[in-house]
């Protein structure tokens, strides 16, 4: 049992959840609901774990039923109805975090059962919420849409002309919605067919970015915060659309939910790492002002905990600018904000990274020691470290024993996407040759290689081989 649906759904709830579900059992909305609220009093010792020898299939068939033998068959029922009763929780308290969502629904009801006063009063209460709410995104687009368009079907089935008026309304909202997530979602491909090396089919985008241009949405920043990240895609040449980005989540960063804002700066960040890719270092400052202002912001946080991919970033990004008394005291300020699960190791991992940045490479393959990786992003981390350190205190047999092992990992994992294994193969490839050159002390070679690096796509922490070089 301690593998099935229920325990996986359950070991997701906080201690509050799991109180109102055995109150949500108590209203006896299914088949098998006395077996369902006695088999939670049976769970509730071992929550939120769930991994207890007692909570064996046999033996909560035995407490439950005492006097049967145990009936595979009867005990995968109680479980399903488990899982159902489970996800009908969830799905009612989502619907109860939601009042805009609940409001419409009542408004079909009262649409087709009546009375009608009900329907107005449910209907203008819906309106003033809409009208108060501080985020219009493009979720507030929808539901503003949703609220014209159930309108414009009551005033057809009351036979009357009076709100054919908000047709124009309940199109114009619609619109809205559309164009947001339009740009939003374009955004998106346009990212990654610059990072990843992929192409999307994107109909109607330049219709939809002209329609923008054209025609006045000043007082959607949704709209307009999407239409200038396009641009930046579009014409990644002119750095006013990056400019116009960040002044403008500047002055409306109250109106996006904090999930919004991080993914708008993201989308700023990733503008700053093509321009870096394609010869600008100086925008690898930009981003370090991003993070700050992300950090400024509360933004690296995720249900509760710093994120650790945004951890490993930013301290890569600050210690890259050489900014090591900044990474340490962040490090030191925001590592019991990570989560518990993953604290330590991400500590170790990003304190071998600060320490090898500042030749104490014995100190940094210590914490690289303690550091059991969380992914394969960190996993891939730790061995270009390792490699570096090897590199730069010659220890030619641990070298050459990881570039071989490092090669084959990369070829074995599945997880790892085709580039990021590409270019993880041609990092190995060139420490390889970059090894080989320092060892023979050829100047000629240190230089053909520094001429062929220039032209080299791709290649992870090309300043750090072109230092390197230099040194040779």
């Amino acid at each position: 049992m301690t593998k099935s649906k229920p325990v996986l759904i359950l070991r997701n709830f906080s201690q509050k959840e799991f109180r109102d579900f055995e109150k949500f059992l108590s209203a006896e909305l299914f088949p098998s609901w006395m077996y369902l609220q006695q088999l939670v009093k049976i769970i509730r010792p071992y929550f939120p774990a769930l991994d207890a020898p007692a909570l064996e299939k046999k033996k909560v068939f035995r407490k439950l039923f005492p006097e049967d033998a145990f009936d595979e068959n009867k005990m995968r029922h109680v479980l399903s109805d488990f899982a159902k009763a489970l996800e009908e929780f969830i799905a009612y308290r989502e619907l109860h975090a939601d009042p805009i969502r609940k409001k419409l629904l009542l408004l079909d009801y009262y649409r087709r059962n009546g009375p009608e006063k009900y329907y107005i009063q449910i209907y203008d209460d819906t309106l003033k919420m809409q009208q108060k709410a501080p985020i219009k995104d493009a979720l507030w687009f929808f539901n503003q849409y949703q609220l014209e368009e159930k309108a414009y079907i009551h005033s057809q089935h009351q036979k009357s002309r009076s709100l054919d008026s908000n047709l124009q309304t309940l199109s114009d909202y619609l619109d809205l919605f559309y164009i947001t997530n339009k740009l939003k979602h374009s955004g998106e491909m346009l990212t990654r067919e610059m990072l990843l090396k992929v192409s999307y089919q994107k109909p109607f985008l330049e219709e939809v970015v002209h329609h923008v241009r054209d025609a006045s949405f000043s007082n959607y920043p949704a709209v307009s915060v999407y239409h200038l990240i396009v641009l930046m895609h579009l014409e990644p040449g002119d750095d006013t659309h990056y400019r116009n980005l960040l002044l403008l989540l500047d002055q409306n960063k109250e109106t996006f939910t904090r999930e919004e804002l991080v993914d708008m700066y993201v989308f700023a960040q990733n503008y700053c790492t093509h321009q870096i890719n394609s010869g600008r270092p100086e925008y690898l400052r930009e981003i370090f002002a991003l993070y700050k202002k992300m950090i400024e912001l509360d933004a690296i946080f995720e249900n509760g905990f710093v994120r650790p991919h945004v951890f490993k970033n930013i301290v890569t990004v600050g210690i890259r600018l050489d900014e090591y008394v900044w990474v340490e005291e962040f490090i030191g300020q925001y590592k019991d904000k990570l989560d518990p699960r993953h604290r330590e190791h991400a500590v170790n991992y990003n304190m071998a990274w600060l320490f090898y940045a500042r030749k104490e490479y014995k100190k940094a393959l210590r914490h690289l020691a303690h550091a059991e990786m969380m992914d394969v992003f960190y996993q891939l981390g730790a061995r270009c470290l390792q490699l570096k350190i090897y590199y730069e205190t010659m220890e030619e047999i641990s070298f050459y024993a990881l570039t071989d092992s490092f090669y084959v990992y990369l070829r074995r994992n599945e997880q790892i996407a085709d580039f990021q294994k590409n270019a993880h193969l041609l990092f190995v490839k060139m420490i390889k040759r970059l090894m080989r050159i320092r060892l023979d002390r050829d100047k000629k070679a240190a230089m053909a290689l520094r001429e062929e690096l220039v032209s080299t796509k791709d290649l992870l922490d090309l300043s750090w081989f072109m230092k390197k070089l230099d040194e040779i």
